[in-house]
């Protein structure tokens, strides 16, 4: 696990690299390569592969995944008392979880589909 971790820490510093390289000096990068790392390694532990970090798809996985942590956070009283969902559907916004969720079901079946090929 250690050498998965010091390569993907290889592939941060690089990407780093270049971003000051294009941005003469300054750095301006995405707030979500962290993340795309650290689902990097556990990817590499379950699945045997890695995405490269600029993925366009792994960047959309990651965006959902805060969509459905700002969704089911500690503001929505759903979490709590489920029955709510079902009372007041459009502010427990529970509909938009579901459809996050299936969206990430699916990224994850077609993900390891592609990397076991």
């Amino acid at each position: 696990m250690d050498a998965i971790m010091e390569e993907e820490m290889s592939a941060i510093v690089q990407h780093i690299e270049s971003c000051i390289g294009k941005q003469e000096g300054i750095l301006e990068m995405d707030a979500h390569i962290l993340a795309a790392s650290a689902i990097n390694i556990l990817w590499r532990i379950v699945g045997g592969f890695r995405f490269p970090l600029d993925d366009e798809k792994l960047k959309q996985s990651i965006q959902f995944n805060d969509d459905i942590i700002q969704i089911v956070g500690h503001k929505n009283l759903y979490t709590v008392f489920p029955f709510l969902k079902t009372w007041f559907p459009k502010s427990s916004q529970f509909k938009n979880h579901m459809e996050i969720n299936h969206t990430m079901q699916n990224f994850i079946h077609v993900s390891f589909t592609l990397g076991k090929t």
